[in-house]
């Protein structure tokens, strides 16, 4: 009796080892699953992220591009500084003050964000003001560029500081706050 007890206790023994043998391998199959599609998971993150950083780079380099027109522009003395080429008509008016819609389009290509054929943008312009307290005010430009079969669009703010009537006409010390590019999808 005693050997059946011991034969049926190393069957057992031997039972449970091919369950945990059975287990770790499993277990090992699985760790090696998710290790792999991590890895391939991250590969193709990895490629996404290279793609996204060579279009910024494109797009920093029309950025750098426009910075470096506005700086030819100021060296040959045709505009004072950056803010003439965003915000001066070629008479050298500011495009805000200007009626004619087709004449509303600064020395560097740039129009009013808002604007809108038949709009008198002075007006709008004139109530914005009305309903603000703050003693500056931010206008915003747009300039659409076509790079071969994709249009792009370079934003750029200007903050001025409004004069004692609250007219547009006395927006003054204007400060390009900034400046971004956006791809038009």
């Amino acid at each position: 009796m005693k050997k059946y007890c011991t034969i049926n206790k190393n069957k057992a023994f031997i039972f449970l080892q091919v369950i945990i043998i059975s287990f770790l391998f499993i277990s090992l199959t699985l760790f090696i699953q998710i290790l792999l599609n991590s890895r391939f998971t991250l590969y193709k993150t990895d490629v996404k992220t290279q793609e996204n950083f060579q279009d910024y780079d494109f797009l920093d380099e029309i950025i750098k591009q426009e910075f470096k027109n506005i700086e030819e522009k100021i060296n040959n003395r045709e505009i004072k500084d950056a803010i003439g080429y965003i915000v001066l008509s070629e008479n050298g008016e500011k495009i805000f003050l200007i009626n004619d819609y087709n004449k509303r389009i600064s020395f560097g290509g740039y129009r009013l964000l808002e604007d809108q054929k038949g709009k008198n943008y002075y007006n709008y312009l004139k109530d914005k003001i009305k309903g603000m307290y703050k003693p500056r005010v931010n206008v915003h430009f747009i300039k659409n560029i076509k790079i071969t079969d994709k249009n792009y669009s370079l934003f750029a703010t200007v903050e001025y500081e409004i004069g004692s009537s609250r007219e547009p006409d006395t927006l003054h010390n204007g400060i390009l706050t900034r400046m971004w590019i956006k791809e038009n999808v």
